[in-house]
């Protein structure tokens, strides 16, 4: 079987994440038996230059691999991270499902639904008005699912012109929708494999394989500045580099959060 680890690390200003993510990155995907495969911008005209959208290009991906792995640029994979597809059922949609700690996707949901127009969408068992949604940070997909989602490309054009009015998670919102208009079975990796804020414990991110700095990320509680997302990256990787610090960090949360109002 045929694998890709992917990523999208194009331009000046993400240089500097890429720096650091990028060589964990290629490191998991040797581990793993995995091609590595950085993205190149090709959708800049057909979705309006939002450079999210690029994550399609994993369905062209997926007519030569059997399944691939898409990570998002603005992670740390730690050395110790089992393989996501050994982790992920080969017939499901691997994805860490955040509607199952915060709301905070609803209003794209919302936004997408009166776009693109009404579907039965799961909703979250602790709370029928959340809608079940993903973080599209990690997704792991093979290629029947991938063909699947392909069928309805044009649809990203269509929503693409919505989002430029005003930021609505671009790919994000759009990829559940496909998920959920055609019952795509979905695999919970849980935050260990894209360690959001959605579960609110930035803390124990040191407990996590895959740490992802999506939004404001992480260490935000700094007493004295706020930290750049590359200056928290660098600040972690180099943690995770370390097997006595990172064992540290993972074995002794109150430090980390002690640690994070320094640095």
């Amino acid at each position: 079987m045929k694998t890709a680890i992917a990523t999208l690390a194009a331009g000046p200003k993400i240089k500097p994440i890429a720096d650091l993510s990028l060589p964990l990155m290629i490191k998991y995907a040797d581990r793993t038996g995995s091609d590595f495969v950085s993205l190149s911008p090709v959708y800049s005209n057909r979705f309006l230059g939002i450079p999210n959208y690029e994550k399609l290009q994993i369905l062209d991906l997926l007519e030569y691999y059997d399944r691939v792995a898409f990570i998002d640029a603005d992670t740390l994979i730690s050395p110790r991270a089992p393989s996501l597809f050994e982790i992920v059922n080969h017939d499901h949609l691997g994805v860490f499902i955040a509607s199952r700690y915060s709301d905070g996707h609803n209003p794209s949901i919302k936004a997408i639904l009166g776009e693109l127009g009404e579907i039965q969408w799961r909703r979250e068992s602790r709370n029928p008005e959340i809608y079940q949604s993903f973080n599209s940070g990690v997704i792991v997909l093979n290629r029947e699912i991938g063909r699947v989602f392909a069928r309805e490309v044009h649809l990203a054009e269509k929503w693409a012109r919505f989002d430029l009015r005003g930021y609505f998670m671009s790919d994000q919102p759009f990829l559940n929708y496909l998920s959920q208009k055609h019952s795509v079975p979905m695999q919970d990796i849980g935050f260990r494999y894209n360690h959001t804020l959605a579960p609110g414990v930035s803390s124990l991110r040191f407990c996590s394989y895959i740490i992802h700095y999506a939004g404001i990320s992480h260490r935000e509680a700094n007493w004295f500045r706020r930290p750049s997302k590359a200056a928290k990256m660098s600040h972690d990787y180099w943690i995770l580099r370390s097997h006595v610090l990172s064992r540290l960090a993972k074995d002794h949360p109150p430090l980390v959060a002690f640690l994070d109002c320094l640095l």
